[in-house]
């Protein structure tokens, strides 16, 4: 079953039908079983380090991690190394993941666009934040509770991990970035407590970071073996 995307700038009655048919959407079994068997074939791609073309020469193909990896003990360029391989797991995990769930059915064809938006640094930092409440709601939810009690992980709120400001900011981003997020299956929204909405990690978010992610920075050495 293909997740229905929802528009952009829908009343907010009407976002929430569609968010409440993108969770059930979630809960399939079959939707579990394709999240499953993309992540697999994403993970196991990256951890042979498969080659991709490289993006001013579809003739030439590249590996995603470089092949040339010299020993150091330098702290600086140690961490400039750590910083490289989650940044660039990310980008070439995250697109092959995506695209392997087009391919499977699973999800709608994704214009460049809204895969650059997913790319950016500001979604690479949101996405990590709200899974990090996602699974400490799960597995800590007494001190999730404690923590909700000092920040709210509300549409303002959340708004500004994605780095978005200002006096409107929770609107703007419930019109625009949630609704795009929600329709690739990376966040999900539920009812919260009175009006507000609760952002959580979507099933697509979720096995990403869990199956291919963490898994491959775990696997992928920073030198050359």
């Amino acid at each position: 079953m293909i997740l229905e995307p929802g528009e952009d700038e829908l009343p907010r009655e009407e976002a929430e039908k569609v968010f409440s048919k993108q969770r059930e959407w979630g809960e399939l079994k079959k939707t579990k079983a394709t999240l499953k068997q993309c992540a697999d074939a994403t993970r196991s791609w990256l951890w042979s380090n498969g080659s991709n073309p490289e993006p001013s020469d579809k003739d030439v193909e590249v590996a995603w991690w470089p092949l040339k990896r010299p020993v150091t003990k330098d702290p600086v360029l140690l961490e400039t190394r750590r910083v490289l391989l989650r940044s660039l797991a990310y980008d070439y995990g995250m697109t092959r993941f995506l695209t392997g769930l087009v391919e499977c059915g699973a999800l709608p064809k994704i214009h460049p666009e809204r895969l650059d938006e997913v790319l950016l640094a500001s979604s690479y930092f949101g996405l990590h934040q709200v899974i990090a409440f996602s699974q400490l709601k799960m597995l800590m939810p007494n001190e999730y509770e404690v923590l909700r009690e000092q920040k709210k992980v509300n549409l303002a709120e959340t708004a500004r991990l994605f780095g978005i400001e200002g006096e409107n900011r929770g609107t703007h981003f419930r019109l625009k970035k949630l609704m795009r997020f929600a329709n690739l299956g990376l966040l999900s929204v539920v009812p919260g407590t009175g009006q507000e909405l609760e952002i959580e990690i979507g099933p697509t978010g979720r096995e990403f970071f869990a199956s291919v992610f963490v898994p491959t920075l775990d696997h992928m050495s920073l030198f050359e073996q």
